[in-house]
């Protein structure tokens, strides 16, 4: 904090002077004017009563995604493939979530997860296989920790002019949520069981009918089985929850 008193009006006019120069006493060069941005088209009461409901970044910040040059995106079926981050204009070191970078080899649309009919199963070679909803996995004790990811097609190349062109595929971010340690004790995890699959419930099993290493083989059959009572109880919880 820093407190002023006592000052006559000739110091006073003396800090305003000094207030043009540098630290180092040099007069800054002169800089061009920034351009102004459009002004949004939108009505001032329309777009106030938008801003109070959910904020919008400043109109002077104009960082922005783009896609890999050897690939357009989207494409012209709408897919989406690799989008990198604008690590070049970056201050601080959580990356925004809709700057957050896109890897996808070949292409995808971005899937709109509707939370009310989201499930998570865990099943498999556990003791009590379970379906949670996303409301019972709020009410279980979260953490929150701060992770950088990063795609293994970051490189350099002579074209690339910024880090965004070389290093765009990484990004960081807080991440809140429940531990997988604490799922996985309330299904009761066997001894047996070496290896763990996230996959959706028609791309597990399919894996499962296919690569018989995943799991024992004696066990292939129940594992199979309880899949198809565990996919049938998460689609009767479902409609009674929609009930």
């Amino acid at each position: 904090m820093v407190i002023l008193a006592g000052l006559g009006l000739a110091a006073l006019a003396g800090l305003a002077l000094g207030a043009a120069r540098t630290a180092s006493s040099q007069t800054p060069a002169p800089q061009a004017p920034m351009p102004m941005p459009e002004a949004p088209s939108k009505g001032t009461k329309e777009l106030a009563k938008e801003l109070v409901a959910y904020g919008e970044r400043s109109r002077f910040v104009t960082s922005k995604r783009i896609p890999v040059a050897a690939r357009m995106s989207p494409d012209m079926y709408g897919l989406t493939f690799h989008v990198l981050t604008p690590l070049q204009d970056s201050v601080g070191i959580i990356t925004p979530s809709s700057l957050f970078y896109v890897a996808t080899h070949r292409g995808s649309f971005v899937p709109e997860i509707n939370p009310s009919e989201h499930r998570l199963m865990i099943h498999g070679m556990v003791d009590r296989p379970l379906v949670f909803t996303m409301d019972e996995l709020k009410r279980l004790p979260s953490v929150s920790r701060i992770h950088f990811i990063e795609c293994l097609g970051n490189r350099a190349q002579a074209r690339h002019k910024t880090v965004q062109d070389t290093h765009g595929l990484t990004s960081n971010a807080e991440w809140t949520g429940v531990p997988l340690s604490l799922l996985l004790k309330e299904v009761g995890v066997q001894k047996d069981a070496a290896r763990l699959l996230g996959l959706k419930p028609t791309t597990l099993n399919e894996m499962i009918k296919r690569h018989s290493i995943v799991l024992p083989r004696d066990r292939e059959r129940r594992a199979l089985k309880e899949i198809d009572t565990a996919t049938a109880a998460a689609a009767a919880a479902a409609k009674t929850t929609s009930a």
